[in-house]
């Protein structure tokens, strides 16, 4: 039996770790070739070892904020595997800015937005092209519980919340040539990263699942909404947005504390 993505060819970003690997790893086992785009080069190495025996993956090293390395990445891709049909816009930075907009240096609001936002916008507009070529595509943003704003969060929810209104105007712009958009907002994930993040904060498991959530998600929670939105599955689904947060936005009033 063919795999939901059999055929497919597919950019990752921030694809050698978490989030992005669990996506890479569950598009391969559905068929896709994968490129992993990460600015990592020892964790992109390290990937596409480990991924490889899934399938066809390649790792390009890739820094989003720099849009012709993005250029040179979806080029590359297209050289490699003749088309471009998914570009799964996963990487992402943050850090825990602890203070008011008045307060915050400037260079994280930068590089913060720069990472986010401007490189999703990068991946996008040179993937484009060559979705409208092939008449059909599907591009992925990876949000977060963010997204509607944060307290002392204030590069990190305004590049994530910015990021559902670039994907609904793509939706809307290449909604004629079948070039489908969508969100991805995840909740508390257990990735390495943001489990280090809450050590101080008593352990993730205490800060999210003693809160009537279903539970922290894992990365291939995300992984399964990726895969579903990335495949033909949702043909007739553009410009929505999908929570994969645990219940988190039901739960709370404030969505991110």
């Amino acid at each position: 039996m063919a795999g939901r993505l059999a055929g497919k060819v597919a950019v990752i970003t921030g694809g050698a770790r978490g989030i992005g690997f669990a996506g890479a790893q569950m598009f391969l086992k559905e068929g896709a070739k994968v490129v992993i785009a990460d600015k990592d080069p020892e964790a992109s190495a390290n990937a596409e070892k480990e991924l490889k025996s899934l399938g066809t993956v390649k790792a390009l090293v890739t820094n989003v904020r720099n849009a012709q390395e993005v250029e040179k990445m979806v080029n590359e891709t297209v050289a490699a595997f003749g088309k471009l049909d998914i570009m799964y816009n996963n990487a992402g930075y943050s850090i825990v800015e602890k203070v008011g907009a008045a307060e915050l240096p400037l260079e994280v609001w930068h590089e913060t937005l720069d990472v986010n936002l401007n490189g999703s916008f990068y991946c996008t507009k040179y993937a484009l092209p060559h979705m409208v070529k092939n008449g059909r595509g599907s591009i992925l943003y990876t949000a977060s519980v963010a997204l509607d704003g944060a307290i002392n969060y204030n590069a990190y929810a305004t590049a994530k919340g910015s990021l559902k209104a670039l994907m609904r105007t793509i939706a809307m712009q290449y909604l004629p040539q079948q070039v489908r958009a969508n969100l991805l907002v995840p909740g508390g994930t257990k990735t390495a990263r943001i489990q280090a993040r809450f050590q101080d904060q008593g352990g993730f498991g205490k800060s999210y699942e003693t809160k009537g959530l279903l539970g922290i998600n894992d990365p291939e929670d995300i992984a399964y909404a990726a895969t579903f939105l990335a495949s033909d599955e949702s043909r007739h689904i553009t410009g929505q947005t999908l929570w994969v947060d645990s219940g988190y936005n039901v739960h709370y009033t404030v969505p991110f504390r």
